[in-house]
């Protein structure tokens, strides 16, 4: 925007010069421009800053990393359809919740049942993920098994207090892990909302930053005709610029919520190796 409000001035400067324009028409366009520079100078200092923390987290040396400039951020990846639920299993805090089950289960004499809930992650449209009925079934497993935990044979003359300990940390660590798979659950189901949600506003963003580059347009050609003042091309220059950031800012929120879902989802779609 800042070369398209340059081009602006410089109309204005020579319709002014020729007599056609007022001076309070350079001043209004000196002023709108200047103030896109300041901004675009404070967005300069932000991704300077992020590409400082980007250059950390590589393990690089900040002076001299930089990342090349694009027009526009790159679209989103899309999401398959049908992701299986064992993708979550790669999580490293749902593994070692299922570790505790393990140890709880040896000590307490129980074998093992199937504890994941076995489901598609994501529908047909990439949302409204989990089968809230299966879900409810694997949560009625998960209580019957930690309710009929039986006590192992103990040797040497075990203590009851002993085998009854051994029960309340099985039933214990049952209930861990069914909290953290449900957080996992929810962590997914909050991110793919947010693409949901975030896809249908970037539609309708870009559909405004397209009817305020048209009303730019007409503005500016009512202008150059005298039938409007100038004002009316900064407003409309204004709604064009203010459109085109808020379309970038979605487009950025759309990127994050893809990179959360990858990290609520352990890692991706691509992959299924449990730590």
């Amino acid at each position: 925007m800042v070369v398209d409000f340059t081009k602006s001035l410089a109309l204005i400067d020579s319709r002014f010069r020729h007599g056609l324009n007022s001076d309070l028409d350079v001043e209004q366009a000196k002023t709108i421009l200047d103030e896109t520079k300041a901004q675009e100078q404070a967005l300069l200092i932000q991704r300077a800053q992020l590409e400082h923390a980007i250059a950390v987290l590589l393990g690089r040396a900040v002076e001299g990393f930089s990342l090349p400039s694009q027009p526009s951020n790159p679209m989103p990846p899309v999401i398959p359809a049908g992701l299986p639920s064992d993708l979550l299993e790669r999580r490293p805090d749902i593994a070692e919740a299922d570790r505790y089950v393990a140890a709880a289960t040896a000590q307490i004499g129980v074998a093992k049942a199937a504890y994941f809930p076995q489901l598609s992650l994501t529908g047909v449209a990439g949302y409204e993920s989990t089968n809230a009925a299966s879900l409810l079934n694997w949560q009625n497993t998960l209580a019957t098994l930690g309710a009929s935990a039986v006590a192992p044979i103990f040797t040497g003359g075990r203590l009851r207090a002993g085998v009854e300990q051994a029960q309340a940390v099985y039933r214990e660590s049952l209930a861990q892990y069914e909290k953290t798979v449900l957080v996992a659950y929810q962590e997914v189901e909050d991110q793919l909302a947010a693409l949901h949600y975030l896809y249908g506003e970037s539609r309708s963003e870009a559909s405004a930053v397209s009817d305020a580059r048209k009303t730019e347009e007409i503005a500016l050609q009512r202008y150059k005709a005298g039938l409007v003042g100038y004002l009316d091309v900064v407003y409309a220059q204004q709604a064009v610029l203010t459109n085109e950031r808020t379309a970038a800012q979605i487009s950025g929120q759309q990127l994050a919520a893809s990179v959360a879902l990858i990290k609520a989802l352990g890692g991706g779609w691509t992959g299924r190796d449990t730590p």
